[in-house]
C-alpha cells in the first residue's frame, strides 16, 4: 500500500486514540497511587479495572475501520490505506498500553511516594500582598 496523505490523517487519529488510552490507564494508576494503594498493587489493580474500556476502544475502532479496509465498494481504494494503517497501529498501541506502560511506568517510578499526605503540601499558605499602585 502507498503511503498517502490520508494514510498520515490515519495516523494522526491513532496518536489521538493510543494516546487517549495510556492516558485512562496511568490516570487510574496514580489516583489509586495517591489513595495510599501501593505502586505494584496500583498497576496491577488499574490494568484489571482499565482493561475494558482500554479493548472496548481498540476493538470498536478496528472493527469500524475493517469493513473500509477491506475495500469494498466505489472510491474505497483512496480510504483503503488510511484503515489498514490505523487497524495495525491500534492493535500495536493496545498491546503496548496494557503490556508496555505499566512496566515503564514501574521503572520510571521507582522512590517516588504519592500518597495524599506527601502531594498536599504545608498546613499553612503565606499570601503575600504585591499591588501595584
Amino acid at each position: 500500500m502507498p503511503l498517502s496523505i490520508v494514510a498520515m490523517i490515519g495516523l494522526i487519529l491513532l496518536a489521538g486514540v493510543s494516546t487517549n488510552n495510556g492516558i485512562v490507564y496511568i490516570s487510574r494508576v496514580n489516583q489509586m497511587r495517591w489513595e495510599g494503594m501501593p505502586k505494584k498493587d496500583a498497576i496491577i489493580d488499574a490494568g484489571r479495572k482499565r482493561i475494558r474500556p482500554i479493548l472496548m476502544m481498540a476493538i470498536s475502532t478496528i472493527f469500524a475501520m475493517s469493513v473500509m479496509a477491506m475495500g469494498v465498494g466505489e472510491g474505497t481504494e483512496m480510504m483503503q490505506p488510511m484503515a489498514i494503517a490505523i487497524i495495525g497501529g491500534l492493535i500495536y498501541a493496545t498491546a503496548m498500553t496494557l503490556f508496555v506502560a505499566p512496566i515503564l511506568y514501574d521503572l520510571l517510578h521507582r522512590d517516588k511516594d504519592v500518597t495524599k499526605e506527601n502531594l498536599d503540601g504545608p498546613d499553612e499558605i503565606t499570601v503575600v500582598d504585591a499591588r501595584i499602585e
